[in-house]
């Protein structure tokens, strides 16, 4: 950014001016010989890169007259400007990067590292080599300046010293690479305390009815890497999943109810969201599944009268749990007027088993005792059957068993039952009579 120009004279001179670009005249400041008749100044403040035209006049020491040069065109230097990397470069945090320029002036230099971009983070010092090398440390030392995502703007830079400050620039990316949390372990335990009993343990689990208990102990705690903190945990079991608070001096824990799969995904997540996960699975897991009628029928005899019939067939899981076995606890069936809300016992129920079958088949009691169920009326009957984990609940419906003729040895019934104490040879209920069209009605 300056020019340097060097005159000589015949005769003796006694001040020099220059004119720049054609401009005013100004005084050279110049170093002159001691018979003054040669010497040299230079021009500062100029830009780099830039043509200029320099002109000097020089004042005769006897006369004072003035003396004119001829015009000189001179360019600049260039400042040092970056060749390598190019815009839009990409680096990989776990990397060195090397900035290569050209620097025509031979001037010092120096390069300069921002990260975010506009922020000064690293600079170099002054030299004259026209390359240099950032260490994969020094990358790395920049991820400090963004601890919540995983890229940022990245500048490298040159600058040329001379009167004034000089800057080359190339904008690229920083990617974070290589930077997920170390996380290696953690506990789980079985909290339902039916569940326990049956299996004798905590650690044994039983599909769709355990809660898992995971816990993160001081000990087995993760640890956030390249200056990223630990946000949080998160336990993932089949589709259910919960976030866990992190903690770096006390242990951690978080429940998930009803667990429906053996494997266990607890997630430790940084503050830029980067994760490991751990994954465990019990040393037991019983796949246990509801017990379950499956379909299930009430009927009076031959469709009318007072006696009912019910059966009804399902399954269950019939296996051990470890401290105990599986069973049927009971199994009963209640009924009620399909008008009314309150259900009655009726009794209990013997189940047949096969295997992971079970059946039944019977008459049942109903509101007139053992013989069953007034006619006149309809019912909600239900089924209840429980095993040590679960219960299925199936509900029919059980209409009146009023016949619309009932015929019997010793005579016939129209709209209702034949009734002996009463007799003859046909009775009608709960309606009129007509003969050839004509409506026949005793009182």
């Amino acid at each position: 950014n300056s020019i340097s120009v060097r005159w000589t004279c015949d005769p003796r001179r006694d001040w020099t001016q220059y004119s720049l670009n054609n401009g005013g005249w100004t005084d050279a400041g110049d170093s002159v010989a001691g018979d003054g008749k040669s010497g040299t100044f230079t021009i500062g403040g100029l830009a780099p890169n830039t043509s200029y035209n320099v002109k000097i006049r020089l004042r005769r020491a006897d006369s004072g007259l003035w003396s004119e040069s001829g015009t000189i065109t001179i360019t600049t230097k260039n400042k040092a400007t970056i060749t390598s990397p190019n815009d839009n470069f990409s680096v990989n945090s776990d990397n060195s990067l090397t900035v290569k320029c050209n620097n025509p002036s031979g001037n010092q230099i120096a390069y300069f590292l921002d990260c975010p971009s506009g922020t000064r983070r690293l600079t170099s010092s002054k030299t004259t080599n026209t390359s240099y090398t950032w260490s994969a440390a020094q990358i790395l030392s920049m991820l400090q300046y963004f601890k919540t995502s995983n890229s940022s703007s990245i500048k490298v830079g040159v600058i040329t010293y001379g009167n004034s400050e000089y800057y080359s620039e190339k904008v690229g990316t920083l990617n974070v690479v290589n930077s997920n949390p170390t996380f290696s372990n953690f506990t789980y335990e079985d909290t339902n305390a039916t569940t326990i009993k049956l299996t004798g343990g905590n650690q044994a689990i039983v599909k769709g009815y355990s809660n898992v208990k995971a816990i993160v102990s001081v000990a087995n705690k993760a640890i956030a890497k390249n200056y990223a903190s630990i946000s949080k945990y998160r336990l993932v079991i089949g589709s259910k999943q919960l976030d866990i608070n992190y903690s770096s001096d006390a242990s951690v824990s978080g429940t998930i109810n009803k667990v429906e799969s053996n494997i266990f995904n607890m997630y430790a997540i940084d503050s830029r969201g980067n994760s490991t996960v751990k994954q465990i699975s019990p040393n037991r897991y019983l796949d246990y599944s509801d017990i379950i009628i499956k379909q299930a029928s009430v009927q009076r005899t031959g469709g009318v009268g007072s006696e009912v019939t019910l059966a009804f067939s399902g399954t269950y899981w019939g296996y051990g749990f470890g401290a105990m076995n599986n069973a049927i606890t009971s199994c009963y069936y209640e009924y009620k007027t399909t008008t009314s809300d309150s259900w009655i016992k009726g009794g209990d129920l013997s189940v047949s088993l096969d295997g992971n079958n079970i059946s039944f088949k019977g008459t049942i009691k109903g509101d007139i005792g053992a013989n069953g169920f007034d006619i006149q009326k309809s019912f909600n009957i239900r089924v209840i059957v429980k095993d040590r984990l679960s219960q299925s609940i199936y509900t029919m419906t059980l209409g009146s068993g009023t016949p619309a003729i009932a015929i019997t040895k010793k005579g016939v019934s129209v709209n209702g039952m034949y009734k002996e104490s009463l007799g003859g040879a046909l009775q009608i209920w709960n309606g009129d009579v007509y003969i050839d069209g004509k409506k026949i009605n005793f009182s």
